[in-house]
């Protein structure tokens, strides 16, 4: 028997070549430094109102933008607040789960050295446009939960 088939009797996962490995390091590392960064934020190690100015929509007409709220959002989630880090900004809870998770299959790919075939058959398939507009989707029904609690707490 081949060691190929030994490794893999079921079809699931595949190997990875070298540079696939290190890009899987290199997206864990970041994701992690994100979070990392965030959850000092979260601690007040690092004030956001020192780089990033007030949301000028929210400050012009008085209504939130589209990602207000996402840095809090973001921040809530490093800490561990999931439930916080949804009801702050919805679209951020689910931006940064699926993070959390790309970051998790990055790892896995970068310990293991092998991948799974049916993640990779669907990123095969899987094109911009789809991901952009789920993305948008996501952004504006987020935007839509935050603007009708911001109406229902006004009047």
């Amino acid at each position: 028997m081949q060691s190929s088939q030994e490794f893999n009797k079921s079809g699931i996962f595949y190997k990875v070549t070298v540079n696939q490995r290190l890009v899987a390091g290199l997206i864990f590392a970041v994701v992690v430094g994100i979070w990392w960064f965030l959850w000092l934020a979260g601690r007040g190690r690092f004030d956001f109102g020192l780089y990033f100015a007030p949301c000028v929509m929210k400050e012009s007409y008085g209504i939130t933008c589209p990602t207000c709220g996402m840095t809090t959002s973001a921040i809530a989630f490093a800490s561990g607040d999931i439930l916080g880090c949804f009801y702050i900004q919805p679209a951020g809870g689910v931006l940064y789960v699926i993070g959390s998770i790309s970051a998790f299959l990055a790892l896995f790919v970068f310990v293991f050295g092998v991948n799974f075939r049916v993640l990779q058959a669907w990123m095969a398939r899987l094109r911009l446009k789809y991901v952009l507009i789920a993305g948008a989707a996501v952004v504006v029904v987020g935007w839509a939960v935050t603007l009708v609690r911001e109406l229902a707490t006004r009047g």
